[in-house]
């Protein structure tokens, strides 16, 4: 007998009870949930929208969605993003617990905590579908009085100590070198990185965060064109480079893939570092950058 599985936008009270066994389908599901699994709606993305709504805002949070769903009208996931509107929200754990019995869904991995406060894990719904919950955590209640300890450095230090090492870099970038087109290339990007990353550290003194924030994938783009060109780019692209500012880069992956074949030893293992580096930062600055919930929802709140 074929098992039957309730969906989320079925009314409980009502809907027959799924005869599925739940492992069953977590074992069959990977990245993006089972390979079997419907796709993601626009449409069903606001019915998950419509029923947790409520019970987010009643524990202190502000729902919001971004992703492939809401961009392109469909996704293998749903990414959903909470953000507290109160330092008194209730922990992701428990918010997990409830956001799972509305939709009869199951933690699929262990959770994940970002540098920026984040807790975040994905969970199956019974038919397969992957959502993938990041919670913004709250600062603790003390935070404003609160005592640190003696080891822990305080954000204008942090700044500070950035700052000085920007300086250091540019005096070793200094130095005169041959003058070659490619070099002299390399050299201006990373200058560029370096003018960029001044301008993070005076925007963050001035509190101006989402700027900030804005310029670390200009950075991060001006670092993958530096070593391309240096060690990737034939002359003739180095010289179309050089002369036309219409001049076209391969795409990101293509980039970051060369770039480590390149700078690899021959006996290493397959080389990632600069695959994982995009992979682990494109999401995310490409939201600070062009004006994604990841940057616009805490921005508003604040001054809220």
């Amino acid at each position: 007998m074929k098992p039957t599985c309730r969906t989320f936008y079925e009314d409980p009270s009502t809907a027959q009870e799924a005869t599925c066994v739940q492992s069953l389908v977590l074992y069959n599901c990977m990245k993006w949930g089972s390979p079997d699994a419907p796709a993601w709606t626009i449409e069903e993305a606001m019915q998950v929208m419509s029923l947790l709504g409520k019970p987010f805002r009643e524990n202190g949070y502000c729902l919001a969605l971004h992703g492939s769903v809401p961009e392109q009208g469909k996704g293998n996931d749903l990414d959903l993003l909470a953000v507290p509107a109160d330092l008194t929200a209730t922990p992701p754990e428990e918010m997990e617990h409830l956001m799972c019995a509305l939709l009869h869904a199951s933690p699929f991995e262990e959770p994940r905590r970002g540098l920026l406060r984040t807790w975040s894990r994905a969970c199956i719904l019974e038919d397969g579908r992957q959502i993938d919950m990041q919670y913004r955590l709250p600062l603790p209640l003390d935070w404003q009085g609160a005592t640190r300890p003696a080891s822990t450095s305080t954000f204008a230090e942090c700044v500070s100590g950035a700052e000085k090492i920007n300086t250091r870099i540019g005096e070793l970038l200094s130095r005169r070198y041959t003058d070659e087109r490619r070099l002299t290339l390399a050299l201006a990007y990373l200058n560029l990185c370096l003018d960029h990353h001044r301008g993070i550290a005076v925007l963050m003194r001035t509190q101006l965060y989402g700027p900030a924030l804005a310029l670390v994938r200009v950075i991060f783009e001006a670092m993958i064109k530096a070593h391309w060109v240096a060690k990737c780019a034939s002359d003739a692209q180095v010289d179309d480079i050089a002369e036309h500012d219409s001049a076209r880069f391969p795409n990101m992956y293509e980039m970051t893939k060369a770039i480590d074949k390149a700078l690899s030893d021959p006996n290493d293992a397959t080389p990632t570092f600069f695959q994982q580096a995009k992979n682990d930062a494109w999401k995310a600055t490409n939201s600070y950058t062009h004006s994604g919930l990841s940057i616009v929802v805490p921005g508003f709140q604040t001054r809220q």
